[in-house]
């Protein structure tokens, strides 16, 4: 893992073709399964995995949301409070990829994500985790048969998908993340799981070293088990 240093929809000053909804930095998840949080003091750059051992990587992506919370008046004139129309309800993230040396990945891959982005929000509050492989790429990976000491260059481009509150579809600004894929020729587990001793309890990756849930002597299973 590479670290790098630390509206309405009418309103005036909108740019043409240009979306009120960004996405990144990428910030690193920590924690354990089921008490998932980032690292806001830093912000990922790039990102390494060794597809023997996996073919998911997850990264956290800031949102921010120039949206506007509308104050609503009542019949004196007087604010009632806000509405919440603008809010931004994901449902899906379109991802294209590109690899040098080339892969023949099927582009664009839409995979299902869920999420409420409020109007206003600005990271690291706001920031959601997406897996930067689908299935069809990770199918593609794997066919690829990468071999130790020829790693691929993936970028991955990143768009969430849904709508306001209010119903208009809309589309984040596009935000492109590399990863760097190489392999170990990691034996695999066999008839035991695999570990999770990546971030949050998910798969290795960014040099996590990968463990089997094999039991030891006294029947303690390793962390991520």
């Amino acid at each position: 893992m590479k670290i790098a240093p630390l509206i309405a929809l009418l309103a005036v000053g909108c740019v043409p073709n240009e979306s009120p909804i960004q996405i990144g930095p990428v910030f690193p998840l920590t924690g354990t399964l089921g008490a998932c949080n980032i690292n806001s003091a830093v912000q990922v750059a790039a990102g390494e995995l060794d597809v023997s051992v996996s073919q998911s990587y997850y990264a956290a992506f800031g949102l921010t949301s120039d949206l506007v919370v509308p104050a609503v008046p009542n019949a004196n004139g007087q604010e009632m409070g806000n509405v919440t129309g603008n809010d931004f309800l994901y449902n899906s993230a379109v991802l294209t990829y590109r690899a040098t040396p080339p892969l023949p990945f099927k582009n664009p891959e839409t995979i299902a994500i869920a999420g409420v982005l409020s109007a206003g929000a600005l990271p690291p509050t706001a920031w959601a985790a997406v897996n930067l492989i689908g299935p069809n790429a990770a199918q593609t990976i794997a066919n690829a048969g990468i071999s130790p000491g020829s790693p691929v260059s993936l970028s991955t481009t990143v768009q969430f998908k849904g709508t306001l509150r209010s119903g208009e579809g809309i589309t984040s600004q596009p935000f492109t993340f590399p990863v760097t894929l190489y392999s170990t020729n990691f034996a695999g587990c066999g008839s035991f799981r695999l570990a999770g001793t990546g971030p949050c309890g998910l798969p290795p990756q960014d040099g996590a070293a990968p463990l089997c849930c094999v039991p030891n002597a006294t029947g303690q299973l390793p962390t991520g088990c």
